[in-house]
């Protein structure tokens, strides 16, 4: 989500299982700010659980206390794909 939109991400949990872990009972959703309250409100009414885990700012990818510069981990993502197609 971060390459795709051009914008780093902090994640607050270094858990990556439950941040990655997704299943039919939980999902990964990314919405702005100004959505987020909306978000929390219908899934409340729904009786759905819903947890926030991060935010998308800078140009840095942070999951707890490890990061690393977002375009650094594009060139490294496209060339190791490339590398191994070729």
């Amino acid at each position: 989500m971060a390459i795709a939109g051009g914008v780093g991400v902090t994640l607050d949990a270094a858990d990556t299982a439950t941040l990655f872990g997704e299943d039919q009972g939980r999902y990964l959703v990314a919405c702005s700010f100004d959505k987020a309250e909306a978000l929390m409100v219908a899934a409340g009414q729904a009786g759905v659980t819903i947890q926030t885990v991060g935010k998308f700012t800078g140009d840095t990818v942070r999951i707890g206390a490890t990061e690393a510069a977002l375009d650094e981990l594009r060139d490294i993502w496209t060339g190791a794909f490339a590398g191994h197609f070729g």
